[in-house]
């Protein structure tokens, strides 16, 4: 009988298999040819929802909601780090990123995959990239100018909707108070 990954071979193994199990952050031993998980930790078994006797011995197709020929798709330093898109078994489908090396285990390669859910950061992103297109989109139809000026008279910003309104152009303003840029008798 040929022998997996779960089963060591040597001390290094025992070691880095005891790490594996005991992980609090989901773990794949992965075969690189096929795609089939070898391996998974307890944190893999909470996070994806199946058994890790049915974890074991799935293609990674199965979780990845991507196209098989794109489950591991990029060139091998873009390989290292992947934002995929799995599927846990309620059907629910998580951002994750996968960090990926090749590493020898019971004496055979295998992909050492950890997994980092970044779902809600990715909605956080996407949120806070709709909201600032909003935003410039808001400022680019309005026809007054839009400062920032901090509470010491300093500015921040300057939103170029109508650049003939101001009293000097952008550039020489940015960084520099009211006083500087305005005679006193106009600045107060």
């Amino acid at each position: 009988m040929e022998q997996g990954p779960h089963e060591p071979t040597s001390k290094k193994d025992d070691s880095f298999l005891d790490i594996f199990r005991k992980h609090h952050a989901v773990m794949l031993l992965i075969e690189p040819e096929s795609g089939r998980i070898l391996d998974a930790n307890p944190a893999a078994e909470r996070f994806y929802g199946y058994p890790l006797e049915e974890l074991r011995g799935m293609d990674m197709a199965e979780i990845n909601s991507l196209a098989k020929e794109q489950v591991w798709a990029g060139t091998d330093a873009e390989r290292h780090l992947l934002v995929r898109p799995h599927k846990l078994s309620s059907g629910e489908i998580r951002t994750v990123e996968v960090q990926v090396s090749s590493v020898i285990v019971g004496g055979r390669l295998v992909e050492f995959a950890i997994i980092h859910d970044v779902t809600d950061r990715k909605k956080a992103e996407d949120a806070l990239s709709a909201s600032g297109s909003e935003m410039r989109s808001l400022l680019e139809s309005m026809r007054d100018v839009v400062l920032v000026i901090d509470r010491d008279g300093i500015y921040r910003d300057i939103a170029p909707t109508n650049p003939e309104l101001l009293y000097k152009p952008s550039y020489e303003l940015l960084g520099r108070s009211l006083l500087d840029v305005f005679p006193a008798e106009r600045a107060a």
